[in-house]
């Protein structure tokens, strides 16, 4: 029966976020998923509050998150992990093991207040692409990460750019077309076409969006919300991704 459930809740991991289980070398070593989680560290423990299952905490005895690609102030991660044999997967607190290498923090996305907020001024800069460069290679280790999601009133967005160092990055709310609402995607970086084009990590807290509690609803309260930026890629366009969010 438990590993049952072990492997429900590994097929709802697989569903939430429309990716396979990986293997750790080949097809001999052990599965594992990963999960968007927010960290929270208190007296040298630190636990990960699960965005795909709320209510869930996954608790692990490392006390150093350098080795598995985070950091001391990480606040919001997505974490690769295994589950012990035999564990319960009805608690509300779950012990997992971390794999090392395979995490990513994500840097926070900020709303300015309007368009001509005074920070924006140097968000001038055109992103490569929205979504990842070469996804068809592994972006961190062996786990693929969707492009856009979104759980537990966080918005997660991949996106990536040619700089020699990482840039800023905020969202704008534009304007609100029937049950959507369009974001700006605002970049400010280094931009070099002979730089590596870099993949890039964040996540949106959308209760600090505005217009959002104006887009009207017909399923649910849930509306859905389209990133869109200027993009240089392969030519210049206007690039967009879209997901069905959950109102705040």
């Amino acid at each position: 029966m438990k590993k049952m459930k072990l492997a429900v809740a590994f097929a709802a991991l697989v569903s939430v976020f429309g990716v396979s289980s990986c293997l750790d070398s080949g097809n001999d070593g052990p599965s594992y998923q990963y999960d968007n989680v927010t960290v929270s560290n208190y007296m040298g423990t630190y636990t990960f509050a699960s965005d795909a299952f709320p209510g869930l905490t996954y608790v692990t005895d490392v006390i150093d998150l350098t080795p598995y690609g985070l950091t001391a102030n990480t606040k919001r991660a997505c974490i690769a992990f295994t589950i012990p044999e035999g564990t319960d997967l009805t608690q509300s607190r779950i012990k997992i093991n971390l794999v090392q290498g395979q995490c990513v923090s994500m840097a926070s996305l900020e709303a300015p207040l309007s368009a001509a907020h005074d920070s924006l001024s140097t968000y001038t800069s055109k992103p490569y692409a929205l979504g990842y460069y070469q996804i068809n290679t592994c972006y961190v280790g062996a786990l693929y990460y969707p492009a856009i999601s979104t759980a537990s009133g966080y918005l997660n967005l991949g996106f990536c750019y040619a700089a020699e160092k990482g840039g800023k990055a905020v969202l704008e709310e534009n304007r609100i077309g029937n049950d959507t609402l369009y974001v700006d995607l605002k970049l400010s970086a280094d931009i070099k076409e002979s730089s590596t084009v870099k993949n890039d990590w964040r996540t949106f807290d959308l209760s600090k969006g505005r217009l959002i509690y104006n887009v009207p609803s017909s399923n649910n309260d849930s509306i859905y919300v389209t990133v869109v930026a200027d993009v240089t890629g392969v030519s210049e366009k206007r690039d967009s991704l879209t997901v069905k969010v959950k109102k705040p």
